[in-house]
């Protein structure tokens, strides 16, 4: 998920309209194996080069599985059977047994062949959804050294051969099929680089294009890399408009002064919700799954702007006159500030310390999303609508909240969202598994694990994702084996929480998980309870007196954030200013 890490997308959608010139262009850059140097800027110099062609453009950046396909549908979507498209993706790619796949940006897993069918992108399924408009070109810029993907799954180098619609698409490579191309040492790729150079030229692009591309590319890598391409078009296509036709001499006249006001109308939709902006007025909330209209806007580009759980993402989008702009607000389902966990074994405890972390068991947990930062006050209040925290702040984490408030903070927030709650809270009953007397409420909390709304995590995902879940490196606290300085505890936090994420995340993105505040789990606590625990997605002993706790805190010492050290709370406190807590939820 990523960046979903929470990696978020924002998309423009054109209109439908007779012979529209439409573009849609990735560029990934980010792998965790292995950074590329230009695919951003090759993508976005040649968004700015279509534009001034002629064509209405979509760009995409670091786009993660959810992101790439949200806007691969989308983008084929719109398009009409009259259409000219291009479909440009610089990234990383890889043949399996012949077929194409676009490698998005996360952590996906790729270590199988049918893994590729659910977490990448397939080449000929794109091809296939371009095959809509009159005439498609695909460039895919995906032929670098791939190390993101083991020799004993992927045995050729580079792409396979595409076979594209014929008569009406063109397929380009930078480099033959079954050898790679490099990411070049300049702003652009070799390939981009002669690409951008003759892209204006009026020369059909089947032909007289590929000739010019193909010869500065072998030029300046020696013959290394030859650019390539596929398919066969019925008529010969030109990126410059009407550069087959003949120029007209054009006569001088003068003009008139007048004023015309050419306006147009956006059409937004977003699969969360949230406040929606133009050119900094806000047109009030747009519901989730839901489309609002915004007629008589000005021909041109607007600032289009989207704020979802406090997070204001932004977008330049063209208006053009009598028609509506299609915006399409595409988000991973599990928000923003969620991480994914994709599901392992872990060997859970430890044999040092307390009797409580011991014994040291194999555990597996299945994936699952968790936030990326502990709840903070801001979110807190706007679900709750007060704040209880002795520190106040917005980006500080709320703290002062039982374990009671905190599974309440859960639900509400899920309905506020339009998700299905995790619990059902039944506050008129006493619950028979809670063995504590003292504890006046007892309210009754019951699980529906396979519900997508937020709930707190249990003992066993709090310790897997601290530890980094698949990624994890073995660091004794999260992220990090330096005793009290990549953390917030008592020997660095002035005795007070702190802005949460200004400390260093752990192997998964996830920030805090040692220090600041300790974080309620689901789970009953028992002292006992490793010995026992199921060896799949434990949840816990059915009774107890006490809540667990994790992670410590802003006045824990060091030793008091590890990872495998196991705390516990009654769960009615909430005087307490170093208990906190943050968000999982299921992956649907």
């Amino acid at each position: 998920m990523k960046k979903l890490s929470i990696i978020l997308l924002l998309l423009l959608i054109c209109a439908s309209m007779p012979a529209a010139r439409k573009a849609l262009l990735i560029g990934n850059a980010s792998y965790s194996s292995k950074t590329l140097k230009n695919p951003i800027n090759d993508a976005s110099d040649l968004e700015a080069a279509l534009k001034e062609l002629g064509f209405v453009t979509t760009l995409i950046k670091d786009a993660d599985y959810a992101a790439m396909k949200c806007g691969i549908d989308s983008f084929t979507e719109g398009l009409e059977r009259n259409d000219e498209a291009i479909f440009y993706f610089s990234g990383h790619g890889v043949q399996i047994a012949d077929n194409n796949y676009l490698i998005p940006i996360g952590d996906r897993n790729l270590k199988d062949k049918i893994d590729f069918d659910t977490n990448a992108i397939s080449a000929t399924w794109t091809l296939g959804k371009l095959a809509k408009a009159t005439v498609s070109v695909m460039i895919l810029d995906a032929c670098r050294d791939n190390p993101t993907v083991s020799r004993s799954v992927s045995t050729k180098k580079g792409l396979a051969k595409l076979e594209p619609e014929t008569g009406s698409q063109y397929v380009i490579y930078p480099a033959k099929n079954d050898t790679e191309g490099s990411d070049g040492d300049g702003r652009n790729s070799t390939f981009v680089e002669s690409l951008l150079h003759h892209i204006k030229s009026p020369v059909s692009v089947g032909e007289e294009l590929m000739r010019l591309v193909r010869s500065d590319v072998k030029k300046a890598t020696n013959n290394q890399q030859i650019p390539t391409a596929y398919g066969m078009l019925d008529e010969p296509y030109y990126l410059v408009a009407n550069a087959s036709q003949p120029v007209d001499r054009v006569v001088q006249t003068q003009p008139q002064a007048q004023l015309i006001v050419s306006l147009g109308s956006l059409l937004v939709s977003s699969n969360l919700e949230g406040e929606l902006w133009l050119d900094g007025n806000s047109y009030g909330m747009l519901p989730t799954h839901s489309q609002m209209r915004i007629n008589n806007v000005n021909a041109g580009n607007h600032v289009l702007e989207l704020q979802v759980l406090g997070n204001k993402e932004r977008m330049t989008v063209t208006v053009t006159a009598d028609q509506e702009s299609k915006v399409d607000f595409c988000f991973d389902s599990s928000s923003p500030t969620m991480v994914y966990v994709e599901g392992g074994k872990f060997n859970m405890g430890t044999d040092y310390g307390n009797d409580g972390n011991k014994p040291v068991h194999t555990i597996t947990v299945s994936s699952f999303y968790i936030g990326k930062y502990e709840v903070t006050q801001k979110e807190w209040r706007e679900v709750m609508g007060s704040n209880p925290s002795f520190f106040k702040g917005d980006d500080l984490p709320v703290e002062k909240v039982s374990w009671y408030e905190a599974v309440e903070y859960c639900n509400k927030r899920s309905i506020k969202e339009g998700l299905s709650p995790y619990y059902k809270i039944e506050k008129n009953k006493r619950d028979p598994n809670n063995k504590y007397d003292w504890d006046k409420l007892k309210w009754i909390v019951s699980v529906n694990w396979n519900a997508n709304g937020y709930g707190l995590p249990t003992e066993a995902q709090w310790e897997y994702a601290a530890r980094g879940g698949n990624k994890s490196k073995g660091y004794i606290f999260s992220g990090s084996n330096d005793i009290g300085s990549e953390y917030w505890c008592d020997s660095n936090s002035r005795t007070k929480t702190q802005p949460v994420g200004t400390k260093q995340a752990n192997e998964l993105g996830i920030h805090d998980m040692s220090g600041n505040v300790y974080e309620w789990c689901w789970d009953w606590y028992d002292e006992g309870y490793y010995a026992k625990s199921p060896a799949s997605d434990p949840k816990g002993p059915v009774s107890g007196s006490k809540r667990v706790v994790r992670g410590g805190s802003w006045g824990s010492h060091p030793e008091d954030c590890i990872v495998t050290l196991r705390g516990s709370s009654y769960p009615f406190t909430n005087s307490n200013s170093v208990n906190g807590f943050r968000v999982v939820r299921a992956v649907e």
